[in-house]
């Protein structure tokens, strides 16, 4: 329904009135009968009649007056109570006097004592509400007064949100007293234009006797722009007017902090995706923008004892000619890089070491880098920094400090791989030389050794010639397969211990040879490596224990084994130097062998270490193998 056709109520403070006249007709009637018709005398008729006339008086200036003001709530609630008060004073009235009509004899006396109870009565009631009404009053002025909150007490008139009065904290925030603010419309004393349109419906939906709460930006006296949780709670609610409470809550803070933490939880992984130093320190001073909204930042660097700028904001070079390297004895900066411990100074001509007395700088912040360098954040202005500036500054470092060391691990990393790739290739290539280039001619050669022998009968001296080209396969052999061990290990199988070492036993002990088995174990690896290993120190065991010795093989934990022999074992001396390449005290061997299987177990990620067995043998024990799941 629109405004134009909405029912007007019933002004209920217009009954008051013609109470009050109706009333006063009848004192009026009281007083032509005392002074016409009974020949009272007329001071006297006025004196009785002029307490009842002012009353009667009374009663019609308050039905005008609730009339004017047209508050529907106070009106009706005085309509009611005066219903009330008329009728319990007559029934009392009409009780007693019947009473007394039926005993015979009228007695005034009673009659005003008991209209004066009621009137007590009344009273009393009407005393404890009002004062109820003050109590609750006092309490809503004293929470008003001292909220935290910023509360303007709103009258709408014509649409239009007028303060009659705000509470200190509204005073204190937007720089506007109760004698400034009253009489001038919120929308236009706090609300800017980009907020002109929301302001607007929101003063429609409070009018309307809406309860609610939203989120907005307004205006202080000096110009400073906050944002706010706005609550309007109304009052109220008449024909023409609505009387809100409008409660603002500074959510600024709160909102900047969660800005901030937002943009470092970005700027981390920005930082994470760095793949060079140069882009760390890039998106380092970006995020020093974005997070704490400070321009002047720089990004220093260690090298050859100073520290070296290696990145800076546009509006440090643009305040800077050239950003100049810190000396270690003139530097707040390199005291910083020193000892780990960051810096902020409020006011940097308090500080005793200035590189630079004439730096237009006034306030910074100084962070370490680890072992890279230091971050500098400044400003024109002292004392800009505060504790909360501080504590992002310091997490923004550690995640430039952490970012750098990544870089610095992976590109190192990254030669390494290169490294051995380039390894890889030449020792490809030596693998084909030594299968192809050696192995051919050797193979003539002994062919015709052979040949030799057949024809000549020559033997001993071509013996010789046989064995010393069989030496030669044998290490061609064994660099092979030392150069094929080293190789990672891509795919990997579940192992059982017993099976592999009865497996490698068949191709390498002898026949006066024994293998105890222990304890059966379990792991993933290559089975083809783990039983060339085996096969390695089975030979090596025969080799220097002699054809009858005695092999013991058993798990170790849950992560590895031992091959251990009752041999005459290895010196404590030497074995540390058993692992290098070509090196054997017997004069058959090739010294391949148990680096051959120092390799098969690096590839495996495990490790390896010689002891003395329980009968003074030699033991190898084998451990951080990967387990099986």
């Amino acid at each position: 329904m629109t405004r134009g056709h909405q029912r007007v109520p019933f002004p209920l403070g217009g009954i008051i009135s013609l109470l009050g006249v109706l009333l006063a007709s009848v004192v009026v009637y009281d007083l032509y009968a005392d002074i016409v018709v009974q020949n009272n005398r007329p001071l006297t008729a006025l004196l009785e009649n002029s307490l009842p006339l002012a009353l009667n008086a009374g009663i019609i200036a308050s039905g005008f007056w609730l009339t004017q003001h047209d508050n529907r709530d106070i009106s009706k609630q005085a309509v009611i109570w005066t219903g009330i008060s008329i009728t319990s004073l007559l029934l009392l009235a009409v009780w007693v006097y019947s009473l007394q009509l039926i005993q015979g004899q009228l007695k005034p006396l009673i009659l005003l004592a008991q209209i004066a109870s009621m009137g007590a009565v009344a009273g009393i009631v009407v005393g404890v509400y009002s004062g109820r009404q003050n109590h609750r009053q006092r309490e809503l002025q004293s929470l008003f007064q001292n909220s935290r909150d910023c509360i303007a007490k709103v009258q709408f008139e014509n649409e239009t949100p007028l303060i009659q009065e705000v509470n200190p904290a509204f005073e204190s925030m937007f720089g506007y007293t109760t004698d400034d603010a009253a009489g001038e419309s919120l929308d236009e004393l706090i609300v800017d234009s980009q907020s002109k349109r929301q302001a607007t419906e929101l003063s429609r939906r409070a009018r309307g006797g809406e309860q609610f709460e939203t989120e907005v930006t307004r205006t202080t006296a000096s110009g400073d722009s906050r944002i706010f949780r706005l609550q309007a709670l109304p009052i109220d609610t008449g024909r023409t007017t609505t009387h809100v409470y409008a409660v603002y809550t500074d959510i600024t803070d709160s909102k900047r902090h969660t800005k901030r933490v937002n943009a470092l939880h970005s700027a981390t992984r920005e930082l994470i995706s760095a793949e060079t130093p140069e882009e760390v320190a890039q998106r380092g001073i970006q995020a020093v923008s974005n997070i704490l909204e400070l321009p002047l930042s720089s990004i220093f660097a260690e090298r050859a004892g100073t520290l070296e700028p290696v990145e800076s904001s546009e509006a440090a070079k643009e305040l800077f000619d050239e950003i100049d390297t810190l000396d270690p004895e003139k530097s707040v900066a390199w005291r910083v890089y020193e000892s780990g411990q960051p810096v902020k100074a409020a006011d940097i001509t308090q500080v005793e070491t200035i590189q630079n007395p004439q730096t237009p700088i006034a306030s910074e912040m100084i962070l370490p880098l680890s072992e890279y360098g230091v971050l500098i954040i400044g400003d024109t202005e002292a004392g800009e920094f505060d504790d909360e500036d501080f504590t992002l500054a310091q997490i923004l470092g550690d995640n430039i400090s952490t970012s750098l060391n990544r870089v610095d691990r992976e590109q190192r990393l990254r030669a390494r791989e290169q490294e051995l790739r380039e390894q890889n290739e030449r020792l490809e290539t030596f693998t084909s030389v030594v299968s192809h280039d050696l192995q051919n001619p050797l193979s003539v050669a002994t062919g015709y050794t052979e040949l030799a022998q057949q024809e000549s009968g020559e033997t001993e001296a071509l013996e010789k010639v046989e064995q010393a080209l069989e030496r030669m396969n044998s290490l061609i052999d064994e660099l092979l397969t030392l150069a094929q061990q080293g190789e990672s290990i891509d795919e990997k199988e579940p192992i059982l211990l017993d099976r592999v070492a009865s497996k490698a036993w068949e191709t390498a002990a002898t026949e006066q040879a024994t293998l105890e088995i222990i304890d059966d174990g379990q792991f993933n690896g290559d089975r083809n490596r783990i039983q060339q290993l085996l096969e390695n120190l089975f030979r090596n065991a025969v080799e220097h224990g002699g054809a009858s010795v005695t092999v013991t093989v058993g798990a170790i934990d849950s992560d590895g084994f031992y091959v251990e022999d009752d041999g005459p074992g290895i010196p404590a001396d030497t074995r540390e130097t058993v692992f290098d390449h070509g090196y054997t005290t017997s004069e058959t061997g090739t010294g391949f062998g148990l680096p051959i299987v120092n390799e098969i177990v690096e590839a495996h990620g495990g490790t390896i270490s010689v002891l003395e067995g329980h009968d003074g043998g030699a033991r190898f024990e084998i451990r951080d193998l990967e387990t099986r799941n």
